[in-house]
């Protein structure tokens, strides 16, 4: 569902890199999406998300875009020490603490399960 935003800002930004963040098992979503530069897949350990952050931190982004507001999308970012991490003010797992802005709840977000 947060694949949209790829495209958003390719739009809103076309000469920055982006990258995206996805579980190995979902890769398949992101890759090859032509709004992206980079798909980092994490496999779910502890190996794998040393190896992810440290990638990450070898690409030197500047800002870090949460949409999924969980604790394990967010502390990526915190690890890789990405200076500016944004996401929802009312994200779950206490995740908003770890972000450097935290936006507002919107009224589309109120469909939650």
């Amino acid at each position: 569902m947060s694949t949209p935003v790829a495209q958003a800002l390719r739009e809103a930004f076309p000469k920055a890199f982006l990258g995206w963040v996805v579980s190995t098992r979902c890769a398949s979503v992101v890759e090859g999406n032509p709004f992206l530069d980079c798909v980092h897949r994490w496999d779910g350990t502890l190996g794998g998300l040393v190896r992810t952050i440290l990638e990450i931190k070898r690409t030197g982004y500047e800002i870090a875009l949460d949409v999924q507001g969980l604790m394990k999308s967010a502390i990526i970012p915190w690890l890789a020490r990405i200076p500016v991490r944004v996401g929802f003010a009312d994200a779950r797992e206490g995740a908003s603490r770890l972000l450097t802005l935290r936006l507002p709840p919107t009224a589309s977000r109120s469909f939650r399960c």
